[in-house]
């Protein structure tokens, strides 16, 4: 069902092991300044960023729209805000202290779950 399976090869890993070498890329990445940091990725990561209305019918897709190591690396640097995307669903909640923000742009079709804009989310 999904081409993340088929069209992608990982030569010498196994699908946690790809997901563990990506998050210790991100490792190296970091910087912190200031006081509020924005942390940013492409997957969600948490599911439970997913709002409750999804049909269970496009919840087959759930297993490769994330993964909790993202939500790790964030929470250890004090993230403030997270903007992520992948879900094709607008969405901004906050949990335990963390703004989750996904801005989608989506298919054509999906113009009910995105909305297509610019937003601003902090202020400088």
């Amino acid at each position: 069902m999904w081409m993340d399976y088929r069209a992608c090869r990982w030569p010498g890993f196994t699908d946690p092991d790809v997901t563990a070498h990506f998050a210790a890329l991100n490792e190296k990445q970091v910087s912190r300044a200031g006081d509020k940091i924005i942390t940013y990725s492409h997957f969600l990561p948490r599911i439970d960023l997913m709002p409750d209305y999804i049909p269970s019918t496009h919840r087959l897709l759930y297993p490769v729209l994330g993964s909790t190591q993202l939500d790790r690396q964030l929470r250890a640097l004090s993230a403030n805000i997270h903007v992520y995307g992948h879900s094709h669903v607008n969405r901004q909640v906050r949990i335990d202290g963390v703004s989750y923000i996904n801005n989608a742009f989506g298919y054509p079709s999906e113009t009910r779950i995105t909305s297509k804009l610019l937003e601003c989310i902090h202020e400088c």
